[in-house]
């Protein structure tokens, strides 16, 4: 009964009539299809950090709350998905009895006279007795590709005709599918961690730490239903576990077989850009006779036992690295090898306290937009790099990105070195200038030159003095070491530390004066000092390169005051090892949802495109004896069509059975 019917009735429309209704419906396939598109532009299950630098800490917060972040895991489309699946059935319980019942019914019972009261309607007459009426007209409609029923008697016959009844299956097949489509997405749904979280027997592991460690409180069982998760497994390595992410942590699913990369392969094009990768596996599993060897690479997955394994990414997998370490605040003592491998820590033993380097990731390849010597950018590749923290006993770190490779800069080969305070930062680059060998050698002699105490009064001696530095009184020395604390205080605030010592200590109206004395006698010192480091190299001639080597030091002395560690480490030696990302998918309601699918393709041909007929033809004998015969039609949809096809079948029906009309002699 209809919603106005039970009106008219008295009755109150139940919960269930406004669930099973065509709009409530339609708004939740409107609803789902716009979570669709938040989930296809906003991107799905990022680390928590990469949304609060995108979005700022206050919509992060909205949009968390939203469970935006993990769209198809939420709460509300999962809940949204169950009153779909129940509205629907719902329908389909109440409604297609009845289209059941509507397919069987042949309507056989209407009257010779109301046929005239339809939309679609013709009459003549026939001289043929009913029963052979009947049969030609039968006839004549099957070849029409309509399915008849006859009834007829001594006074007249009624021949009722239908075509594209399996219409009324397309509602069946639709609602039908989008039931099996909704089972589907809850079979891979993330529904039964919810409920076990609601019981108290799942929740996710925030902490980083090895696999082995986690609780088993935030680890799936094997007969877990579906899952979507990633590890990564080194080259020689192999694993038997994938990691998946819930909100801001992460469950371990564990597998019922061993995973092993037996070698990582990646090409790349002229560029660098990575151009294809694949992994050589070996699938160990008890089931098998002998351990399964298979290459996947990007689009081209195995699959195993229900389980599929993906090619998903690449990245390091324990990259040997050798550095050396050059002080650069002559407290740390010179060390001039680092080993490390990438994912592990080094320590380095320090006056004011340890410091921890933390080796992140090792890049063979890093490609930069440059501006080439036409003033157009180019991508170039920078070669390879590694990226550590510096960590110090509080706890404060700051990132580091070194390149291995000079660069060439303005005409000047420089060694980067990026650093930032935090992730939301970009890096900042530190330009050191390469020596003639193509290292930081000079550059760092210089620095710890000009950090020495004992090598600092010299200079600054020989900067103010002169030649008159080794004849000079007692007096004049005194005024000499005055200045040299105008090197400490460049070396550890720069520039800007300079200026700010002359404001705080000389008058305003002598601030010009004493700024531009203590410039000229810096610029000494660094020239004094700098052809110290040229004379240990042998150079007492200066060359051009020399004097645009220097130019760029000072820069980068300048720099060294901001750069957050108390030494350079350069990245000399690597041994590279790859390992591949792989994403392992369990889901087995993907079936189900391509079986829905398809029965839903199936449904909408039959309702769009299998348009239901329903003829009768009805011809009366009267009591003069003529023989009335009525057609008419009902057309479902797509009248203008109808109107073709009727007159067609009228014409074609008269022509087999319609009474001559009598002619005159001719004269």
């Amino acid at each position: 009964m209809s919603q106005s019917a039970q009106r008219r009735a008295g009755q109150r429309p139940t919960i269930w009539a406004f669930v099973a209704t065509m709009s409530f419906a339609i708004t939740l396939l409107v609803v789902l299809s716009l979570a669709s598109v938040i989930g296809t532009v906003l991107q799905q299950n990022l680390p928590w950090n990469d949304y609060i630098i995108k979005f700022g800490p206050f919509w992060f917060e909205v949009f968390r709350q939203a469970e935006l972040y993990n769209v198809y895991a939420s709460s509300w489309f999962m809940l949204i998905l169950l009153v779909l699946l129940v509205s629907t059935s719902t329908c389909i319980f109440r409604n297609w009895p009845a289209m059941q019942r509507e397919m069987r019914n042949w309507r056989d019972r209407v009257q010779h006279r109301s046929l005239r009261a339809m939309s679609h309607n013709a009459g003549w007459q026939s001289e043929l007795e009913p029963a052979e009426f009947a049969e030609t007209t039968a006839a004549l409609l099957n070849k029409r590709g309509y399915r008849t029923r006859v009834k007829s008697d001594d006074k007249g016959a009624l021949v009722t005709a239908r075509r594209g009844n399996w219409n009324r299956a397309g509602y069946l097949f639709t609602h039908s599918a989008i039931v099996i489509i909704c089972v589907g997405a809850l079979i891979d749904s993330t529904l039964f961690w919810r409920f076990a979280e609601l019981a108290g027997k799942l929740s996710p592991e925030t902490r980083n730490m090895p696999a082995s460690q986690v609780p088993a409180i935030s680890r799936l069982p094997l007969w877990n239903p579906g899952f979507r998760g990633n590890v990564e497994i080194p080259e020689g390595s192999s694993a038997d576990l994938a990691f998946v992410p819930l909100r801001d942590g992460y469950l371990v699913q564990d597998l019922p077989f061993r995973i092993e990369v037996e070698d990582f392969r990646v090409e790349h094009h002229i560029t660098g850009q990575p151009k294809s990768f694949e992994s050589d596996l070996i699938i160990h599993d008890d089931e098998l006779d002998e351990p399964l060897h298979q290459t996947i690479r990007v689009n081209h997955p195995l699959v195993h036992r229900g389980y599929t394994l993906y090619q998903s990414s690449f990245g390091d997998g324990g990259t040997g690295v050798r550095f050396t370490l050059w002080p650069l605040d002559g407290a740390i003592e010179r060390n001039n090898q680092l080993d490390g491998i990438v994912k592990q820590t080094i320590q380095v033993a320090a006056p004011d306290g340890d410091r921890t380097v933390e080796l992140d990731d090792f890049r063979l390849f890093n490609i930069n937009a440059v501006e080439d010597d036409d003033g157009e950018m180019e991508q170039r590749n920078f070669g390879p790099a590694v990226q550590f923290r510096v960590r110090e006993s509080n706890g404060q770190a700051i990132e580091f990105f070194n390149y291995m490779a000079p660069v060439m800069i303005n005409g000047v080969s420089t060694l980067l070195s990026g650093r930032r305070a935090s992730v939301a930062e970009e890096f900042e680059y530190l330009h050191i200038p390469a020596d003639r060998s193509g290292g930081p050698t000079r550059m760092m002699e210089w620095v710890a030159i000009l950090q020495n105490p004992e090598s600092q009064q010299r200079i600054v001696r020989k900067a103010v003095l002169g030649d008159q530095a080794d004849n000079a009184s007692e007096e004049q020395l005194g005024i000499a070491d005055t200045m040299s604390n105008l090197v400490p205080i460049f070396l550890s605030r720069g520039f800007a530390g300079v200026e700010s010592d002359i404001e705080s200590r000389v008058p305003e109206d002598q601030r010009d004066t004493v700024r531009e004395a203590y410039l000229r006698l810096l610029q000494r010192i660094l020239t004094v000092s700098y052809l110290e480091v040229l004379a240990i190299e042998g150079i007492y001639n200066p060359m051009e390169f020399d004097q645009q080597w220097l130019e760029s030091a000072i820069n980068t002395l300048n720099g060294l005051s901001v750069y957050g560690a108390p030494f350079y480490l350069q990245l000399t030696e690597f041994n590279h090892r790859e390992s591949t990302g792989l994403q392992i998918a369990k889901s087995p309601g993907k079936a189900v949802v391509y079986f829905g699918s398809t029965l839903l393709m199936i449904g909408v041909f039959l309702q769009f495109y299998v348009k239901q007929r329903r003829l009768w033809v009805s011809v009366k004998r009267h009591d003069d004896g003529q023989r009335e015969v009525i057609f008419a039609g009902v057309p479902e949809r797509d009248p203008a069509a109808f109107d073709h096809e009727f007159a067609v079948l009228s014409a074609g029906l008269q022509a087999h059975t319609a009474q001559p009309t009598p002619t005159g002699d001719a004269t």
